[in-house]
């Protein structure tokens, strides 16, 4: 299945560091839930980027959804709760923006900035098996509290991607 988010994140400016500051407006109305087949970290990725949209004065990139605060991981992973297809008793992955697939353990977004926010789940991420790509996972309904795991970038799991405005 393909988990499909699109939400916008206003940003005001960049930082020193080049990377931008948001302002995260979430909407459940502007979420769009497909059932469809499952990617690769940089499948994934290839499919989000085909949905950016450029207007006279600017582009707006999509691309995986990078989590910038606890709002917006508490955001998401209720959202990821309502559309998953077995809740109860299916383990389920949905692949995020981080990855360090360029210097381990040296997590970064898909903007190539590093993370302002990490919900990772306790003991991870481990790189067990070269795990470089991150995702937001339940493992049954004892533990599902979203928190995030590494795992290798050619598992195919479902996604979800966002778009910045």
């Amino acid at each position: 299945m393909l988990f499909f988010c699109f939400y916008w994140k206003d940003h005001l400016s960049k930082r020193k560091n080049g990377c931008k500051k948001t302002r995260v407006y979430f909407s459940f109305n502007n979420l769009d839930f497909t059932k469809s087949n499952k990617s690769t970290w940089d499948g994934a990725q290839a499919y989000c980027n085909r949905y950016s949209v450029s207007t006279a004065h600017t582009g707006h990139v999509a691309h995986l959804v990078n989590v910038d605060s606890s709002q917006e991981q508490n955001f998401i992973h209720s959202w990821w709760k309502t559309m998953r297809t077995n809740y109860a008793n299916e383990w389920e992955v949905a692949w995020l923006g981080l990855n360090d697939k360029s210097e381990e353990g040296k997590f970064v977004g898909t903007d190539g900035c590093p993370p302002k926010f990490t919900f990772w789940d306790v003991n991870e991420p481990n790189n067990l098996g070269e795990e470089d790509c991150a995702s937001i996972r339940n493992a049954d309904v004892n533990h599902d509290n979203g928190a995030w795991n590494d795992f290798s970038c050619t598992n195919q799991y479902a996604f979800i991607c966002e778009i910045n405005f």
